[in-house]
């Protein structure tokens, strides 16, 4: 609000303001504030890992999606390693785990139901994020037995056990220690050696 004394001064401003250079220029700024394009900030688990293929270390055989189907509830098992894209995980970091996710559907390594009981089946599901979808990797010394410390991110080469977080002492597992092409893969009790619990990440190279 101008006094009096100044209403001269204030006329001759807003006379300054309102002139068609200066609208023009704040309307050329305002545009190109505009359209200067939105970068959302980065969320701290969008890092993903691999792909990998998971092998078994008692049959040298790939953790795989029967019949490289894309369908929920679609069976995993082990096959002899072809290099496809139903044999190739990426691991991605969710709360204190991983999810194991398959490159050709986008879909998740599952503990059907929540299962809690030894042999319960292993499948792959709609990634939900859920504490039966996340598995921690738990390295192994020489002997088989699981270090107490699982590592973070898991590396190539080296063999781990593999549970998951819904249930205590239950780990990967190829069932009666099978070495056949097509052997179901399922939730059991970890035991040591357990070399049909252990699997090792190979780097796949496209």
């Amino acid at each position: 609000m101008c006094n009096f004394a100044e209403i001269g001064r204030c006329r001759a401003l807003r006379h300054r303001l309102t002139s068609p250079i200066v609208l023009g220029l704040l309307l050329a700024l305002i545009i190109a504030v505009a359209s200067v394009p939105f970068a959302p900030a980065a969320s701290a688990q969008t890092q993903t890992f691999g792909p990998y293929e998971l092998v078994a270390r008692h049959s040298n055989k790939c953790l795989d999606v029967a019949n490289a189907s894309e369908a929920h509830g679609a069976d995993v098992i082990q096959g002899n390693c072809s290099h496809r894209w139903n044999q190739q995980f990426y691991l991605r970091p969710s709360g204190n785990g991983y999810m194991i996710v398959a490159r050709h559907s986008n879909k998740c390594v599952d503990v059907e139901n929540f299962s809690r009981r030894h042999l319960a089946n292993v499948l792959q599901a709609s990634c939900r994020g859920t504490s039966n979808q996340r598995w921690r990797f738990f390295s192994v010394s020489g002997e088989g037995k699981a270090n107490d410390i699982s590592d973070a991110p898991p590396r190539v080469g080296t063999f781990y056990k593999m549970r998951p977080l819904h249930v205590r002492n239950m780990c990967l597992d190829v069932a009666n220690l099978s070495i056949a092409h097509a052997a179901n893969v399922i939730q059991g009790s970890c035991w040591n050696p357990g070399h049909n619990q252990q699997w090792t990440l190979v780097a796949v190279r496209d």
